[in-house]
Formats: C-alpha cells, structure tokens, sequence
C-alpha cells in the first residue's frame, strides 16, 4: 500500500499549530493540549506523524 503526503493538509496543521519557543504558561497548557490530543489519535495520517 503506498501512503501520499497531503502537503494542503500538512500546510494547515503547521498553520493551526505554528512550532516556537513556548515562553509563558497559557503556551504551555495550548501546546501540550495538541500533543495530548495527537498521543491519544487512533491511526494518525502521515501528515500528522509529521507534525
């Protein structure tokens, strides 16, 4: 089976979930709300695993 890269999709999750230096609690609780969300996914795209 061979996977394709959505880069529209993977565009807008960087878009969603720009990557930077976390500098104050409320970007902490924000980031970590993604990677819990991301942690718990069933069958993440490759787009997904890529974020």
């Amino acid at each position: 089976m061979t996977f394709t890269f959505d880069q529209t999709y993977y565009r807008d999750l960087l878009l969603k979930f720009t990557p930077k230096a976390i500098e104050t609690e409320l970007e902490y609780e924000a980031y970590l709300a993604v990677l819990e969300e991301l942690t718990f996914l069933k069958n993440l795209t490759q787009e997904e695993k890529a974020l």
